[in-house]
């Protein structure tokens, strides 16, 4: 919703945390372990982050030269 990306705890649902990721893309993240894998963007270009699902904090980012066409896997 309006680029922001939201973490909720698998029972009860309550809200982990927030954080801004950019610009709406249509590709949804996708989880890996620990891990919720990000398209991002803002003005510095477009990329992919590893963010910890406990916490939201970025755990690497690769920066991308071009146009993204899937989501993350």
């Amino acid at each position: 919703a309006k680029g922001i990306l939201y973490a909720f705890e698998e029972n009860g649902g309550r809200s982990l945390w927030a954080c801004r990721v950019g610009a709406d893309h249509e590709f949804l993240p996708s989880v890996s372990g620990n891990l919720a894998l990000v398209v991002e963007s803002s003005t510095k270009g477009v990329g992919v982050s590893g963010r910890d699902l406990r916490s939201g904090s970025v755990v690497w980012h690769l920066p991308l030269t071009g146009v993204v066409q899937s989501p993350p896997i």
